[in-house]
Parts: structure tokens; sequence; C-alpha cells
């Protein structure tokens, strides 16, 4: 079989280290290991640094001089217009590709105002199989990116995607149920293929793991752990607020966040100002291949959540990497987190409160049994079910389906 794996939208980069990167690129090898050859067509270009916009960006001065005197949905509604018009081309390029490479499947990487893989598959009259992530134009509005006057023809886009594909890849089963009441499509559209883990990929290196215990000054502490990009829904500000409790009451251990993002300046600004600065530590942007030699220093490992940015729909990457690392978890309490979980068998799931975190490491640093089996029961479910080996035969029904 020849796969065509296509990701229209011109910001995501095939090698980025962000957890979209790693998914396409899990893909794609899980698609080639499975015995098919795979052609990527990644309009955001291969590498980090590459701009496949930047022959229609004005200069940075103009751009923000414009976004000074635009109304907030006069400038929204001009980079939705910019979108339509990328996707215009990309449908040109793809057209020719598939023309070129006579695909037996068309795999997209759905994303908001992106209608060209689906219209071009048409054409052809190949399968076509849509992974969507998020509900593009709610995460849109969401994100602060404003509402658009495009809004109405962004929906009857996003519900021709649904309707123009042959298959919906969506993360969780709370995604699947907002499409399928929104648009009032059956569920036998939708396949459920949760983020996942790459089996080979889950190692570290003990010698390794040694010296980062020895630089941060994590020898005979208990730590507690967080991995991934510090924006807002992630909670990494509620992991900060709970070990202020936690060192109050007396408990010996030290946090490790792992990782960069917008928040960066602010978290450790709300760290200093509690005086956690020998407690908390924060190392900053760590490269993909090392990330598993932190998770290995790690006793306990969180994924606290915010209750202003409920990520009700979402299926976090470093989830199944804690597990497959044989790591206790503690995370927010949301349908995709039940899709994969069994509260208090494979995990502990929380509300996303000072209160309730506190609780719960209190329990796993007081009960080493607890963490043990915890750990042991997620372990054995990820790699037996959520690798991305086992979403390519869902997909591809050479397995049970959804």
């Amino acid at each position: 079989m020849k796969i065509i794996y296509y990701s229209p939208h011109p910001d995501l980069k095939l090698n980025s280290n962000s957890g979209y990167g790693t998914h396409m690129r899990e893909m794609i090898t899980a698609f080639k290991k499975s015995g098919y050859e795979v052609l990527p067509i990644i309009m955001g270009g291969i590498d980090e640094n590459f701009d496949s916009r930047k022959d229609m960006s004005p200069s940075r001065y103009i751009t923000n001089r414009l976004k000074q005197i635009m109304p907030a949905k006069f400038w929204s509604t001009l980079k939705d217009i910019r979108l339509l018009i990328r996707d215009r081309n990309s449908k040109r390029i793809l057209y020719k590709k598939v023309e070129e490479y006579n695909p037996d499947l068309i795999y997209e990487r759905a994303n908001y105002l992106q209608l060209s893989g689906v219209n071009v598959a048409r054409k052809f009259g190949v399968t076509h199989i849509l992974e969507m992530n998020s509900p593009y134009i709610e995460e849109k509005t969401s994100l602060g990116r404003g509402p658009s006057w495009l809004n109405p023809y962004a929906c009857y886009i996003e519900k021709q995607q649904i309707l123009g594909t042959t298959k919906v890849a969506v993360i969780s089963s709370a995604l699947r149920n907002y499409f399928m009441d929104k648009y009032g499509i059956e569920s036998n559209k939708f396949t459920i293929t949760s983020n996942a883990i790459n089996p080979e990929k889950i190692n570290f290196v003990k010698e390794e793991v040694d010296m980062i215990k020895q630089k941060y000054g994590l020898e005979n502490y208990l730590i507690v752990g967080f991995v991934g990009s510090l924006y807002p829904w992630h909670g990494v500000d509620l992991l900060i607020r709970t070990s202020k409790v936690l060192a109050d009451s007396g408990l010996k251990f030290k946090v490790l966040i792992v990782g960069d993002g917008s928040r960066a300046n602010e978290l450790k600004q709300i760290r200093d100002k509690l005086k956690l600065q020998n407690i908390i530590i924060f190392t900053g942007r760590v490269p993909h291949k090392d990330i598993f030699n932190f998770i290995e220093a790690m006793d306990i490992t969180v994924y606290p959540g915010s209750q202003n940015f409920e990520n009700w729909y979402g299926s976090p990457v470093k989830l199944f990497e804690y597990g497959a690392m044989g790591k206790p978890v503690i995370i927010y309490d949301q349908v995709p987190i039940r899709d994969v979980m069994t509260p208090n068998k494979d995990g502990i799931l929380i509300k996303p409160t000072v209160e309730e975190l506190s609780s719960a490491i209190n329990l796993l640093s007081n009960n080493s049994k607890l963490r043990h089996q915890l750990a042991y029961n997620f372990k054995n479910k990820v790699h037996s079910k959520h690798t991305w080996d086992k979403n390519v035969k869902k997909l591809l029904n050479l397995g049970s389906p959804e």
C-alpha cells in the first residue's frame, strides 16, 4: 500500500520538538514499520526554522502596525483569509503529487480551514483518513486568537472535512461526541486513536540519570516531576502553589520541571515569590532524546491541568511516556484520561486544585507499594494498547474497531 501523509497547515513543522511534531513523525514511522510506502507532504516544512509563508509575509514592522490599528476581529479574519489562500496553493501541490505517486490512501493531519486534502482525495477517488486532534474553531477562540467574520464558513469547512473523508481519527471519545453532536454525524464515522508511544524509544542511560541527579541535587529526595511545554493549560503554576503547601508540611521533596514555553518567566517569578528556589528546579528546554533520562529520575510524575483551561478533549503524549517509563501518574480528571486510565488502578485522577494535588502527592509519598502498583498497571496497559503501531492497525482495520 502507498500512503501520502499530508499536513496542510503552514505552521506545522515535521521536525518540531512539540507534541504535534512527535505525533506526525511517529505515525509516519508506524506506517512504514507496518510495511507501507509513505510519502510525507508537510506544507509547514521539515525543519523548525523553515517558514513556508515567508514569500507572503509583510515585514515585521508592517505587521505590528497593522495589529495596532486594526480591530481584533478584522486581524483574525485577515489571518483566516491567508490560511484559505495557502490551502488553495496546497491543493495544487497535493493534486500534482497524487497524480505522480498514485497513492492508495491519503492520511491527513487536519487543521482549521484546511479542506484541500478531502477535496483532492474525492477528486481522485482515493481513500482518505482525517486525523482530528481538537475542536479547531473552539480552540482558536480559547487560545486568544479571537473571533473571525469567517467563523460560519469555518464551521461549514469543518463539517465538509468530516463528511468528505472516509474515516475520522479522533484522540478521545469526548472529541468524537463533540463532532457527533455538533454536526449530527453517526459514531461509525469515527475511530478513537489516543496518543501513544514508540516502545523502541522508551529507554534511559543510568549514568546520565545519575548525572542529572547530581547536577540538580536530587539525591535523597522524593522527586516530583513534570515534563512538557510551559503553557497555561498544563497547570504548572498549580504544581508550584501546591509545592508551597507540601514544603510547609515538612515533606522532603524536590520538583523537577522539564521544558520551556511562553510562561517560563512568569512561573519562575511565582516560585521565587513563594521562596521555593531550593525545591523547584526548571531545567529549560531538553532535547527529546534526553527526556527519558529525566523521567527516570522522577519518583512521581504529574500533569496537573488547569481550572481556567480545561482540556476536555486532549490526549497528552507525556501521559503515555510517563506510563511507559513505569512511573506513577497524577493527572487531571477528564473524559480523555478516563478513556485510557482506570482511576486508582492505573493512576490518580484529580480536580486541578491545590487541595487535591497535595493530597495525591502526600498519598504516594507515604506509600511506595501503591506507587509501584499504579506504575506497573499503567505501564502494562500503555505497552499493550497504546503504541503508534497499534493505532495504525486500528485505523486500517487490522485490529479491533473502537
